[in-house]
């Protein structure tokens, strides 16, 4: 089981966290393309999915075909679990600007 992401800035080696009750960052489309960690994006939310992508259920060449992009549809389209939801949770690193949401 991955460990919590620790906090540093986006595109960095480390991934980004929100930590408790301060809000979360917000990236663009951009730099979420550009990062060399494996960020998708799921209903306007970043998240740092580079420590799971190998322990991914589907496999991680499904997450690697997201990377840096919005994989909402997809993530939706394949009725994941609570559960599913909940580990998601876990990596959510940022939110993408305002002028970058869908």
């Amino acid at each position: 089981m991955a460990s919590a992401p620790s906090t540093s800035a986006p595109g960095a080696e480390a991934p980004v966290t929100g930590g408790g009750d301060q809000p979360l960052p917000t990236m663009t489309r951009a730099a979420v393309a550009s990062s060399e960690r494996v960020l998708i994006i799921i209903a306007n939310k970043v998240y740092d999915v580079t420590d799971y992508a190998e322990d991914h259920p589907g496999g991680e060449d499904v997450m690697l075909e997201h990377q840096g992009a919005d994989a909402t549809t997809e993530f939706q389209d394949v009725g994941h679990s609570r559960a599913a939801q909940q580990e998601l949770a876990r990596y959510l690193v940022a939110k993408l600007e305002a002028g970058d949401c869908a």
